[in-house]
């Protein structure tokens, strides 16, 4: 308890846990509606910074009991903060990861840092007071947050192997500050020598340089491969218009044609009933059926361009893949929704249901596909044939070779939802592969403009 109260009276604690607290808050939760909704801000902010305050006098005492504690207690109380704020945080699972095994190293290194060169220049100048370093370090760290927040990995897709990259960084730069803080306090004489202290400090410039650098490289990469995803879902849109202007003049023509052919077939059977051929005119009917070709192409019109742009699109890839599709849609002629997000969802979803019955070898599948809309939500149920029972649950499943653009599919899928705040299931019954998902039409409009 003596010790939690000589550092509560400590006016460098206090600014360096406000600073630690400012930047977790700013890396993990800080966005645009905090200015607007200032007092729930606050409310995330005070319990950051609450946690951190509540372990810390946790340990304080636990130090009294076990003095190894004496090098780790500030440091678990700042994992307490980013803990904190992680649940706080909205960002997607890879990102969030990213964003707070950074915070954590961050803070580490960077305090650890000012520590250490202040006890530097201690040695090197006499009379120096190393909690100008403290300060300085302090005031670096409320720096750094605006870097890393004007430098959101969360904007983008983060690959599984760059989340690992950046986490397997931080945690490494973090047990490297822990242990160097246990060996000053328990194993070397006097807190260590002028030499510990140097090379420490050259050393944590180096790890912070590294994590870092490994995140503005994350940030950089993650931009460049979620601008060639959304180049990607433009030119799908762009060659799907050009495949359904086609199409739309190929069944004119065909209309055309079997305009004039029913004229020329309506004039004959006319003949042959009025002379009362009755057995040729059945015969007729007979081979009449059997010419009325299914070359006019499927022409799915829903009433909304978008929609007929995207869901033609599909049902050529359906069809070329050997599935049809049975589509039913009801919606208005525009929505609330931009025409990439739209593009992005929906094609993910059907493409799934397609690759899914390709690669399961299904014979004659069809493919159910339900679109409409209430005064709150879209919604859309896609369903497939399948011969997975119906225990298996595994998300999102695909049979692709790539599963790293798989993996951006999906992903796509989930961000997109959860950028319009819905939801989305999935489940199988009676040999049937469903998929619902719904997306609010509410607050959409305003984002749409």
């Amino acid at each position: 308890m003596e010790v939690f109260l000589i550092t509560m009276r400590d006016p460098s604690y206090w600014s360096q846990i406000l600073a630690a607290s400012a930047f977790i808050y700013t890396v993990l939760c800080f966005g645009k509606q905090d200015l607007k909704r200032p007092f729930p801000a606050l409310g995330k902010f005070a319990a950051i910074l609450t946690a951190q305050l509540v372990l810390h006098f946790v340990l304080c005492i636990l130090t009294e009991r076990f003095r190894f504690l004496a090098g780790v207690g500030t440091w678990i109380s700042v994992l307490g903060g980013v803990l904190m704020a992680y649940c706080f945080c909205r960002f997607e699972r890879s990102a969030r990861n990213v964003c707070a095994a950074v915070c954590f190293a961050t803070i580490l290194t960077v305090f650890e840092l000012g520590a250490t060169l202040g006890r530097t220049l201690e040695y090197y100048f006499e009379g120096f007071d190393s909690i100008w370093m403290k300060l300085l370090s302090n005031l670096l760290i409320l720096v750094l947050g605006i870097v890393l927040n004007r430098h959101p990995v969360s904007k983008y897709y983060v690959s599984k192997n760059a989340a690992i990259l950046n986490i397997t960084a931080s945690t490494l730069a973090g047990i490297a500050v822990i242990s160097y803080d246990l060996m000053m306090i328990n194993v070397f004489e006097r807190g260590g020598n002028y030499g510990d202290h140097l090379l420490m400090s050259v050393t944590l410039t180096v790890m912070y340089v590294t994590i870092l650098v490994t995140y503005l490289m994350t940030y950089a990469l993650s931009r460049e491969q979620t601008h060639g995803l959304r180049l990607q879902a433009e030119a799908e849109i762009n060659k799907a218009s050009e495949q359904l202007m086609t199409l739309s003049q190929h069944n004119l023509e065909e209309l055309r044609n079997l305009r004039h052919d029913i004229n020329n077939q309506y004039s004959y059977m006319r003949i042959l009933l009025n002379e009362g051929k009755i057995d040729e005119l059945n015969e007729y009917f007979g081979e009449l059926l059997g010419t009325f070709s299914d070359n006019i192409v499927q022409f799915i019109d829903c009433g909304n361009p978008v929609l007929n742009t995207i869901l033609n699109m599909e049902n050529a890839k359906a069809k070329e893949a050997g599935v049809s599709l049975d589509v039913k849609v009801a919606v208005p002629s525009e929505l609330p929704f931009s025409n990439l997000d739209l593009c992005k969802l929906i094609t993910n979803v059907i493409d799934n249901a397609i690759e899914a019955c390709v690669s399961e070898g299904i014979d004659d599948a069809v493919i159910a596909v339900q679109i409409t809309v209430n005064d709150q939500y879209f919604l859309m149920s896609v369903t497939n044939p399948t011969k997975k029972p119906t225990e298996f649950t595994e998300s999102l499943h695909t049979t692709k070779k790539d599963s790293l653009q798989h993996g951006m599919g999906t992903r796509i899928i989930r961000e997109t939802v959860k950028k319009y705040d819905g939801a989305i299931t999935q489940k199988i019954a009676d040999g049937r592969w469903r998929t619902e998902l719904m997306i609010a039409m509410k607050g959409a409009w305003s984002e749409h403009e």
